[in-house]
């Protein structure tokens, strides 16, 4: 604790590396990277570990597109999506025109009264 307070860290736990108290996050790639920066020509295990290549192959895209509907499927599920949207118009229309009736049908009402 002494050697801690010499150095200037108070928190616990603590790394100190090289009489330098180690500020970040202490897991284990940060602190070997920082061991190994502490280094004025770093080991060759510093090399492999932290320069390892990072693999140039990319894995494949799958193209799920790729001949899934055909031309008549697209067509007849975009003539669905147009009935639906036709059956919903409808039915709002008839629903506007009967609070329309409804509203005429009361305010006739209430000026014959």
């Amino acid at each position: 604790m002494k050697h801690w307070g010499e150095i200037g860290t108070l928190t616990w736990p603590s790394l100190i590396i090289n009489d330098r108290a180690y500020r970040g996050q202490i897991e284990p790639v940060s602190v070997f990277n920082a061991i190994c920066a502490s280094f004025s020509t770093a080991p060759l295990v510093c090399n492999q570990i932290l320069n390892k290549p990072k693999p140039t192959q990319m894995a494949q895209p799958i193209d799920i597109y790729a001949d899934d509907f055909t031309w008549i499927e697209i067509t007849l599920m975009v003539m669905a999506v147009l009935g639906c949207n036709v059956v919903v118009l409808y039915c709002c229309r008839r629903r506007w025109r009967r609070e329309m009736k409804q509203d005429m049908q009361t305010q006739i009402e209430s000026q014959i009264g």
